[in-house]
């Protein structure tokens, strides 16, 4: 059943990063979508915990609170998609990926600043980074 959950995390994760490359946004039915299927799934499969839900939901919580309080330079969908893999992942999981994404997201951010490719005031898409780390983790 987990490579189940793997390969539609992937898939969705591959949608989301096409959008946000192209587009610089998400969309939020297919969030919306991807959480209800994740919440039903733990729920078929026996797995749903409350307190673990609500634990993998801090990230994701914490990202769009951040992105209110840097009046949207941290993507408001960026968190969303971040609870919406809460409902999948556990708390563990999602702050290794948030983390690993983010340094990845930086170090790529740093390269090409110092290339003169890339201006503070920028925007650099973040789901990129999140399926990269995703599909790393799998192949670990």
């Amino acid at each position: 059943m987990e490579e189940a959950a793997n390969t539609i995390i992937l898939l969705v994760l591959g949608m989301h990063a096409q959008m946000d490359v192209r587009k610089r946004q998400i969309s939020l039915a297919l969030t919306a979508v991807f959480a209800g299927l994740g919440i039903g799934f733990h729920f078929a499969v026996g797995t749903f915990c409350l307190a673990e839900f609500l634990l993998a939901m801090i990230p994701g919580g914490l990202l769009v609170v951040t992105g209110f309080i840097t009046q949207g330079k941290v993507g408001y969908g960026d968190g969303l998609l971040l609870l919406s893999l809460g409902s999948w992942m556990n708390v563990e999981e999602i702050l290794w990926l948030l983390v690993t994404a983010l340094l990845f997201c930086s170090a790529f951010c740093g390269i090409r600043m110092a290339a003169g490719k890339l201006k503070k005031q920028d925007s650099v898409p973040f789901v990129p980074f999140l399926l990269v780390c995703f599909a790393g983790r799998l192949c670990l």
